[in-house]
Parts: C-alpha cells; sequence; structure tokens
C-alpha cells in the first residue's frame, strides 16, 4: 500500500512539474520581505557598448546569503551581448541580434547547447527566456578577443571557465521557491486573486541593463548615485580587501576564476539610508524587453 501511495505522489509530481511540493520553502511572507524575492544568485549584464558605461559589456555576480543577510560579491567578467546589427542566420532569417533588457529568471541549463540557427557551441548554458533562445554561455577561444564589446547574435557570451563557474553554482544551489517578477520593473507579479504568483525555479536573478544604473546591496538594488556618494566618488570603488581603486584601470584581471581579483565590495550598511526592493527605485524603469527573435541563440 505504501507503494502504490509512494508512486502516486511522484506521478502527481511529474504531471505538475513538482508543484506537489511547492508549499516546501519560504512563505509567500518571507519572499515578500526577502530583498531579491527568493533569489540568491544575482547575475547583472550592462549591455551597453564598450566604455559607454562604467560596466559596460561585463557580467557581475553576487550572492545573497538569506541565512546572514549578507551579500558576498562573485566575480565580474568580460562579456559580449547582441551585436544590435541586423544579419540573416544561416537559415536565411533575419534577426536584430539584440538582448533584450530586464528582469529574468533561469529556465533552463545546458552544458552542451548547439545552435542551430548560428551553427556553433552554446557551452554551459543557461537560458534566460528558453523560448526566445536567449541564454549566457561559454564561447571559444577564437572569439575571446571579442569579449568586451558587442558581438553576438543576442546571447550573453563569457570565457569557458567563467560560464562553468557560474553554471556549476546556479545547478549547485538547485531550485526553490521564488516570485515571478515583473520582467520590465522587477516587481511581483500578483494573480487575479491578489495573491503573489509563487514559482519553482532556479534561484538565479539576471538583470539586463543599457547603461546600468543599480547596484547589489544586503537590501535590494539602488541606484549606483546612492551606493557611490559621501565618501567615495561616484566612480571610485572598494576591492574584496578593502583597497579603493579609482577607475576601471586600477582592477585586477577580470578573467580570473575565483572572482577574487579586480572589483570591489559593497559599503558598509550604514551608507544605504533607503532601501528598495527590486523594481521599487523610485524614477528607475528598465526599458522594455524587445520580442525576441526566433533562432536568436548564438
Amino acid at each position: 500500500m505504501r507503494s502504490v501511495l509512494s508512486a502516486i505522489i511522484l506521478s502527481v509530481a511529474w504531471l505538475t512539474g513538482g508543484a506537489a511540493f511547492a508549499s516546501s520553502g519560504p512563505s509567500v511572507k518571507e519572499l515578500l520581505e526577502h530583498p531579491y524575492h527568493g533569489y540568491e544568485i544575482i547575475i547583472q549584464i550592462d549591455k551597453s557598448s564598450a566604455g559607454s558605461s562604467l560596466n559596460a559589456q561585463r557580467l557581475r555576480i553576487h550572492r545573497y546569503h538569506a541565512s546572514t543577510g549578507e551579500i558576498e560579491f562573485v566575480g565580474r567578467w568580460h562579456a559580449s551581448t547582441g551585436a544590435e546589427t541586423p544579419e540573416r542566420d544561416i537559415k536565411g532569417r533575419l534577426s536584430t541580434r539584440k538582448t533584450p533588457t530586464g528582469f529574468y529568471k533561469i529556465d533552463f541549463l545546458n552544458q552542451d547547447a548547439y545552435s542551430r540557427a548560428w551553427d556553433g557551441p552554446m557551452l554551459y548554458a543557461m537560458y534566460w527566456d528558453y523560448n526566445g533562445g536567449y541564454a549566457i554561455h561559454g564561447t571559444e577561444e577564437y572569439n575571446y578577443f571579442k569579449l568586451g564589446q558587442r558581438a553576438s547574435a543576442g546571447c550573453t557570451r563569457l570565457r569557458l571557465a567563467n560560464a562553468r563557474q557560474l553554471f556549476t553554482m546556479i545547478e549547485g544551489m538547485g531550485k526553490g521557491r521564488t516570485l515571478k517578477l515583473n520582467k520590465r520593473t522587477g516587481k511581483p507579479l500578483y494573480n487575479a486573486e491578489g495573491k503573489p504568483i509563487v514559482q519553482r525555479t532556479y534561484k538565479a536573478l539576471v538583470l539586463i541593463e543599457d547603461e546600468g544604473e543599480l547596484e547589489v546591496t544586503r537590501f535590494g538594488f539602488r541606484h549606483r548615485d546612492e551606493v557611490y556618494s559621501g565618501p567615495n566618488s561616484h566612480h571610485a570603488f572598494m576591492s574584496p580587501h578593502g583597497v579603493a581603486y579609482s577607475s576601471l584601470d586600477s582592477f585586477g584581471s577580470e578573467g580570473a576564476s575565483d572572482g577574487a581579483s579586480g572589483d570591489y565590495a559593497a559599503p558598509a550598511s550604514s551608507d544605504y539610508p533607503t532601501v528598495f526592493g527590486p523594481g521599487e527605485i523610485e524614477g528607475y524603469v528598465p526599458s522594455v524587453p524587445s520580442g525576441a527573435d526566433e533562432g536568436s541563440d548564438d
């Protein structure tokens, strides 16, 4: 009898995609109060053209530790987002080669993905728009010289070592309860009954901006102007070891797989007079995500 019940439970879980166990984990109240609504890996991508903003063509990663409320800096790496110029894929279909902006969850992981539209590997692919074919993935060494500038068909390219590190982190953390967010504002979405929509997904939140203005803090996203004001100038940063850097030229190797060099630590909590969650920054609205082009994966 027990085996029959177990089989029924497993069948229901398989048919509902794990919904039978969706009640386990943080409560809705806890997810609403969570600075990142259940997401614990925060991935920021600045798609602006090289040199146009402080983090142009860089991918930054932070981890939010819910147990302590602390933010851990993981890495800041050169990346390549969409070239933003139209081109036809190998099947003759015209692609805008644009990377959409907005807030996204990781839909699917595929270590050995391959782009049929562009006839190329997408190793360690982390899809944030699986239907549109958009992913963060590793690129071959012959493309390394393009990292740090717009170059892809819409995906975000990384060095293979960096893509592997991020892929392993997301996969290792597994799935959990998060709130479904508005892609444009980052605010929680509500159903017809006025309740937040809870989902079970990878606990990685992807924010794609054009000339990004947001920084990750233990209290949620903040405007860069607010984070780097006061004793530190607008372009002054602190490394994880407490060493101040005044410009990007002072940063260490951005390709370091351990993420220990080449970036900054967040200012002390006393530097934050106002607290905002995702999408709640006054006057801040990321541009509306563009439609996904068929075969935009690259």
